[in-house]
């Protein structure tokens, strides 16, 4: 069942460049999850914190071998980027409220 399936993917870590691509997998994620829709510009912000101050966020990126993202994560230093950031919420509170 898993057997080349490892090989389909890669995950490098985010560069700047990923920035729309993380914001649009946040976004429909808290879609088709918990059917909300949030607020751009939020997400945007919370996500280029990550970026800004580096050592405090890391987002990973999931590519196919063509190179088209997939899927993508964050470590729960993120948390403190958003903060500083002026989000009163970590990410996934932000995700699951309707703003």
């Amino acid at each position: 069942m898993w057997v080349g399936l490892v090989d389909q993917y890669t995950i490098r870590t985010a560069v700047p460049a990923d920035i729309d691509t993380l914001v649009a997998f946040t976004l429909r994620e808290a879609r088709e999850a918990e059917h909300r829709e949030l607020d751009r510009e939020l997400v945007t912000r919370g996500v280029r914190g990550g970026f800004d101050d580096p050592p405090h966020a890391t987002y990973w990126v999931a590519e196919t071998a063509k190179g088209e993202p997939v899927a993508s994560t964050s470590n729960d230093r993120a948390i403190r980027v958003y903060h500083r950031r002026g989000l009163s919420d970590a990410p996934y509170v932000i995700m699951t409220k309707s703003l």
